[in-house]
């Protein structure tokens, strides 16, 4: 059983000449020529027209450094804080003490990809995340300890670790200067890792 889990389109974030003046030190008549160098006519600075990759050719065409905007990616353990945080907050428009039957809304979360193995387009979507950990044959103790490592909407994963031969706590022991979970992340296979892990141990049993 597979499922797919596929982000909703994010809109462009979209700017006018003057804050792309004001961002990058130059006067709104500088950006407005340097617009028109590049093929793009805006008819008026305070038209809110002006894409990311736009802004980058006008930094270009001025010979000034191109800023991209940051992009914060939260660790691990702040990705669980939150998904916690967000599955004990009521839905707004609900009461707290609603029963299951009533309905609401849930929030689409993207997947944290400062974890987990694979594609995050693979793992199964927010609302059967739950049941595929169940489906699976793990309890919510199981489900923690491999989250640790993996993305909640990675049940199926944890369940091919599992099959061959993994713990969660295994993933974090060091291989030949590798953890088992970088050199899974890297991209060798599960048999060859568990190969390298079980001649590991058994040198240090002497």
């Amino acid at each position: 059983m597979t499922w797919k889990y596929k982000l909703p389109q994010q809109p462009r974030k979209q700017y006018t000449a003057r804050e792309v003046a004001a961002s990058i030190g130059v006067s709104v008549p500088d950006v407005m020529d340097a617009l028109n160098a590049v093929g793009e006519f805006v008819t008026s600075p305070s038209r809110k027209c002006i894409e990311e990759p736009v802004k980058r050719k006008v930094c270009e065409h001025l010979d000034i450094d191109y800023q991209p905007p940051a992009v914060h990616t939260p660790s691990p353990w702040q990705s669980k804080d939150q998904s916690a945080s967000r599955r004990d907050r009521p839905v707004r428009g609900r009461p707290a003490s609603a029963g299951p039957k009533d309905s609401g809304t849930r929030t689409v979360r993207s997947p944290d990809r400062s974890v987990g193995l694979g594609n995050p387009a693979d793992d199964v979507s927010v609302t059967m995340e739950d049941f595929a950990w169940t489906y699976f044959g793990f309890t919510d103790v199981d489900r923690d300890a491999w989250c640790v490592y993996l993305r909640r909407g990675q049940a199926k994963e944890a369940a091919k670790l599992r099959d061959a031969g993994f713990q969660p706590d295994d993933l974090a022991v060091s291989v030949g200067g590798w953890t088992v979970y970088k050199r899974l992340r890297e991209g060798e296979s599960m048999a060859a890792v568990k190969k390298l892990l079980d001649r590991s141990r058994q040198r240090e049993a002497g």
